[in-house]
């Protein structure tokens, strides 16, 4: 079935035969279900897998989900919300500062999280307590919250069971045709991450039914320009993932605890050292190593620096006296 017509006008995509955007009408009308239930304080989550592997169209199927219910909350409550790239997310600490404020602009809005990495299973460990917290938090804000992940298996049991209530397995086709997707309701999702996690498997349980979507990323309005914005975006994450912009700083207190004890001995020389050891609680010995190294690191700068202002300047001097000798020569050879 089609929807939206009038945000999605012949010519917004290649090959489009008519107005409006496609989705399967079965998934629309589980879809419109949770529309409904919006108003009842209701916080859903959609998980949308790639099948263990990258490129299936997960992203693409998950813009264009997220257009529908964005459409249909329209219709029933009588708002005007949009889905552009700023509903889209990487980081999960960037969705926290921004929520509260599409919440306020545009209530029921759908936000999404395009593969962050604080979801798998490893990552969660770490920082299981701030992300449940974060749920807790974006719950009551009354939110659509849609998820890509290459695998479902990946997500620990409570993203994937407890707060999801959908999963959209998206998955190619005979020669890496994209496309196509298998949807998974409550019980089905439940029963296929206990029994199909061992394998890493979709087929250890079926799907409720089986559909297809289309071949591009969908928002509204401006679908065009906002596709720009997204996949501008997308590179510039990658980048800074790269360059290691998006990790977070390590917090080294042990080293943070040695500089501040050479710091105040700086400070007050005529303490003690054995008093300013027990004040941070460590021996004796190792306050003297700590003021050791600092002391050598320091001799160790101040020679850099000087052996560079040096070697700069004789570089400098002997580049002048080539340049010079060879002037000189040039000169005797013309004469």
């Amino acid at each position: 079935m089609k929807f939206a017509k009038e945000h999605f006008p012949m010519g917004t995509y290649p090959g489009q035969s008519s107005p409006g955007l496609y989705i399967d009408e079965t998934k629309a009308k589980n879809f419109d279900v949770i529309a409904r239930a919006m108003k009842k304080d209701l916080f859903p989550i959609g998980i949308y897998s790639g099948d263990n592997t990258s490129g299936t169209g997960k992203t693409t199927c998950m813009t264009q989900d997220a257009c529908y219910f964005t459409w249909k909350i329209n219709q029933v409550y009588g708002l005007n919300n949009k889905f552009t790239s700023r509903n889209i997310f990487f980081q999960i600490d960037k969705m926290l500062k921004e929520a509260p404020i599409l919440a306020k602009e545009q209530p029921y809005s759908v936000l999404c999280l395009d593969e962050p990495d604080e979801l798998n299973e490893n990552q969660l460990r770490k920082k299981a307590f701030e992300l449940k917290s974060a749920f807790r938090k974006l719950r009551q804000l009354n939110l659509i919250f849609l998820i890509t992940s290459h695998s479902f298996f990946e997500l620990p049991k409570f993203y994937a069971l407890n707060r999801a209530q959908y999963l959209v397995n998206v998955q190619f086709y005979g020669e890496f045709d994209r496309g196509f997707f298998k949807f998974y309701g409550p019980k089905a999702k439940k029963l296929l991450y206990f029994k199909g996690k061992k394998e890493w498997s979709y087929d250890a349980y079926p799907s409720d039914f089986k559909g297809r979507f289309g071949p591009a990323y969908s928002f509204f309005p401006n679908c065009k320009e906002e596709t720009i914005k997204y996949k501008r975006r997308k590179e510039q994450d990658m980048l800074d993932e790269l360059s290691g912009a998006n990790k977070p700083q390590v917090v080294d207190e042990k080293q943070i605890t040695k500089q501040l004890f050479c710091d105040i001995h700086k400070r007050l020389p005529k303490l003690p050292i054995k008093e300013l050891a027990e004040g941070f609680a460590v021996s004796t010995r190792t306050g003297f190593n700590w003021l050791s190294e600092e002391k050598a690191k320091n001799q160790s700068e101040d020679s850099s620096a000087g052996a560079s202002r040096t070697d700069y300047t004789n570089n400098l001097i002997d580049k002048e006296e080539n340049v010079a000798v060879s002037a000189e020569k040039e000169v005797y050879q013309d004469g």
